[in-house]
Formats: C-alpha cells, structure tokens, sequence
C-alpha cells in the first residue's frame, strides 16, 4: 500500500451503521470509560431506519453527495475530534459528547423525503435542509431530555456554512463547543475523504436540482472549489476557533505522532485540484479516477 492510501486508510470510516457505531463508541470510551451510548445507540438505530427506507411516512434517502458516507464520515470524524480535545486536556461535559455525535448523525437528514413528497432527490431542499433536519429531531428525538435535544438543534444549526458564531443561540458554553465540534466535522470529515474530487460532481448535481446558481457547469464548480477552500479555511480557523487542531491530539494518541491527518489530506486532496484544472477541461475527469464515481456522475447528468 503506498504512503498515499495509507494515510487516507488512517482516516476512512465505515459505510456499515453498526460498524461505524462500534467505533465511535470505542473512541468515545477513551474519553470516559463510563459514558452510557444510550443517546447514540437510539440516533444511530433512528437514522438507518430512516436512510434505508423503513421509517413510516418517509421515503430512503435518495441524495447523492449527502448520503449515508458523508453521514458516517462526519459522525466518527466528530467523534475523533471530541477525543483530539480530550487528550489536549479539555473537560468535556458527557453532553457536549452526545450532542456533537447526533448533531453529526442528523445534521443533512433534511433531505430526507416525506412520502408525501414526490419527485426529486431531496437535493431540491438544499437551501431549508437544515431546518428540516431541526425540525426531524424535534420530532425523533423526542424520547431524549428536552435539554440535550437543545444542544443537539444548536449543533446542527452551526453546520450551516452561512450562519456566523456570532449569530448562533448556544444555551452555554458547552454547547457551543458541541456546536464547533459538528460544523468542524462537516467540513474536515468530507473535504479529507479519498473521493472528495469525485464526489464534487455530485455536488453539482444537486446543486443543479436544487437551482442554486452561480456554476455554469461542472468545471466552473471545480473552479470555484478554489476559493470555497480559502473561505473554508478561514471559517475553521477564525469563525470556529481553530478546534480543527485538536485532530493532532487524536492521532498522536493513538498512533504515536501528533499529525494532523485530516488537514493534511485536505491539503493535499486541494493541491491534486489545482494540477487538475491546469489542464485542459477535456482531460480534467480522466484524472479523477476513484471509486467510479465520475462514471456514475454522468449518468444521473
């Protein structure tokens, strides 16, 4: 295995619902031994009924980049980094814990379709997804403490990229870390991912189901991933208070060496972006080869 995947295999997470349970709560037992999983278990066993099509009155989940990998991905990057701050010596209230793990969990179940709901993939309620998704753990959630599905609407209502910190409704201090913990999730879990250029071209696609403007076409999106990255990168390191560095910790504790892989690969996944659009356009998706996706992308376009 080269270098390459090797570090991409560091960070990859589990497709399966229940393998990718297992682990977030193995990492989060590093944290406290003695946190019950109750919360987690009961989101986790919610959101496979609902993405596979088995939760009455709603339809399986149809998106194709807001899919149950990028769900999963988020979840245990979330959990990762709850860890990273851990090992750094941050005291973490077991609510923060659950409240970034769900929010994770639910954050894009907004496009999710009612039964009642016909035609589309769910990509056509990009721009209310995330009030939608309020709205279903109101609704789903409602077994839990009323004070814990607060923190969990506060979490998801910061991974909406257009909302600043300075404009979210934190109930304390705590939840607000919750908060920084899933929007960081959300951005590093996917921009980090081995497909993420891939991926891009669903992207665009629901981008285009949805009318959102502003691409004249697919390159265009791939152009202006550019400079989405350098808004992303400020939006991690000013607006959500560099918590993206506590990764370091996360892997130096479980691998002996304080790197930062998800930033790194998002780096790196950014710099093989820019060789691609120096080339010209009719050239540029034969360099994007992973997982079949472009095939697959141009099928559904």
């Amino acid at each position: 295995m080269s270098a390459d995947k090797s570090q991409f295999a560091i960070i990859a997470a589990p497709c399966d619902y229940q393998v990718a349970l297992r682990e977030i709560i193995d990492t989060i037992h590093r944290i406290s031994p003695s946190h019950s999983p109750a919360a987690i278990q009961l989101g986790f066993g919610l959101v496979e009924l609902a993405f596979e099509g088995r939760l009455p009155g709603y339809q399986n989940l149809q998106a194709l980049y807001h899919n149950r990998f990028h769900t999963l991905e988020v979840a245990v990057c979330a959990s990762r980094l709850l860890h990273g701050l851990h090992a750094a010596g941050t005291a973490l209230h077991p609510r923060t814990i659950d409240a970034a793990i769900l929010a994770a969990l639910f954050h894009d179940i907004g496009y999710l379709k009612a039964d009642s709901e016909n035609g589309g993939t769910g990509a056509q309620f990009t721009v209310e997804h995330v009030s939608r998704s309020v709205a279903f753990v109101e609704r789903g959630l409602a077994a839990l403490d009323a004070d814990l599905r607060r923190w969990i609407v506060d979490a998801v209502l910061a991974t909406d990229h257009r909302m600043m910190p300075s404009n979210w409704n934190c109930a304390t201090a705590d939840s607000e870390l919750a908060a920084r913990v899933a929007a960081t999730a959300d951005i590093v879990g996917q921009m980090a991912s081995r497909e993420y250029l891939e991926r891009l071209l669903f992207l665009y696609y629901e981008f285009r189901e949805a009318g959102i403007g502003g691409f004249k076409d697919l390159h265009d999106l791939l152009e202006k991933t550019m400079s989405f990255y350098q808004a992303t990168r400020k939006r991690l390191f000013e607006h959500l208070g560099g918590t993206v560095d506590y990764f370091a910790w996360h892997f130096e504790a479980i691998g002996g060496e304080r790197r930062n892989h998800y930033l790194e690969l998002v780096d790196r996944n950014i710099a093989y972006l820019e060789s691609i659009l120096h080339e010209d356009r009719e050239r540029r998706l034969s360099m994007l080869k992973r997982g079949g996706i472009v095939g697959q992308a141009l099928e559904v376009m």
